[in-house]
């Protein structure tokens, strides 16, 4: 049970941010990583999509894991005390941030998403990225209070 929490806290820390996942749309969309579905209709590759949210995944973990590891708690993935586990688990909150990450997967129009669902994503993602930014700080504390020398 304890494998399947820890890849759904991984699946949430990945795609669970809105900021995020208009980010990988525009890089997406310049890159032409999709199709054309119609008049200023775009749809991005899900592959590419998912693929940039990890790659932003990857650069947060190695951020954090500068400030937050040390030479007496190294950076580990193994095990529910290891860093991997507790940072991603610390990004809990963005569940909420799912329901965005459909509509960004889904076929876009241009106009829809200037007037409908980047002022919202805007709103939802600065709500989520503030409290994970919150509950992140409290990383390096949980981090050395699990893995104390004994």
């Amino acid at each position: 049970m304890n494998q399947l929490k820890y890849v759904f806290f991984l699946v949430i820390s990945i795609v669970g941010n809105p900021i995020y996942q208009m980010v990988s749309y525009i890089i997406c969309n310049e890159l032409d990583l999709g199709a054309s579905k119609g008049t200023n209709v775009y749809q991005v590759n899900p592959l590419a999509f998912i693929l940039f949210l990890v790659v932003i995944f990857f650069v947060r973990l190695l951020i954090y894991s500068f400030i937050f590891t040390s030479k007496d708690h190294p950076f580990r993935v193994k095990g529910i005390n290891s860093f991997l586990y507790i940072f991603s688990e610390r990004h809990l909150f963005q569940v909420i941030g799912l329901l965005s990450f459909f509509i960004w997967l889904s076929p876009l129009e241009g106009n829809i998403i200037g007037f409908f669902i980047f002022p919202l994503t805007l709103i939802l993602g600065g709500f989520v990225s503030l409290i994970t930014f919150v509950r992140l700080l409290k990383t390096r504390k949980i981090w050395i209070t699990k893995n104390k020398q004994h």
